[in-house]
């Protein structure tokens, strides 16, 4: 965020629409984080005790999660991860995988964009099409399918 320090008084980050954590609130130029998809307004209010508060709205659309349906971790450098793009604006997000016959494969509490096509023990998965589920700190769940090609 990027307010304006009032020279009288003191101003405050709140939330309107949408989601986001604040470093901090009372700093003009605090970051935010945990953003939902979509549109995030936030408001930024100052007051100095003599004149009425005064606001400014600040909007933040967030496009949503871009989910890939192949990789091919064959260490090439290219779709080598399942990679999320715009997971770091969600926070906290758990990713569960499971192959054709439904038994969990994989699964993290916190991911990190990291996922290989390894199973729980380091061991490649065979190519295949697998499921996902994807539960996001906001509350937001995701289901679907990437294939993995060698």
């Amino acid at each position: 965020m990027d307010a304006l320090l009032p020279e009288l008084g003191s101003g405050v980050w709140s939330v309107e629409t949408g989601t986001g954590t604040f470093a901090s609130v009372l700093y003009a130029k605090s970051k935010v984080t945990e953003l939902s998809p979509g549109r995030n307004e936030f408001i930024w209010t100052v007051t100095n005790g003599v004149c009425p508060p005064v606001s400014d709205r600040v909007v933040v659309t967030v496009n949503d999660l871009t989910i890939p349906t192949l990789i091919t971790p064959n260490r090439d450098g290219m779709n080598d991860f399942f990679i999320l793009r715009g997971i770091e604006n969600l926070g906290k997000t758990e990713l569960t995988v499971f192959d054709r016959r439904g038994f969990r494969v994989f699964e993290t509490k916190n991911y990190q964009n990291d996922w290989e096509g390894l199973d729980y023990d380091g061991n490649e998965l065979p190519e295949d099409t697998y499921f996902y589920m994807i539960t996001t700190a906001n509350g937001k769940s995701l289901s679907g399918f990437v294939v993995i090609r060698r």
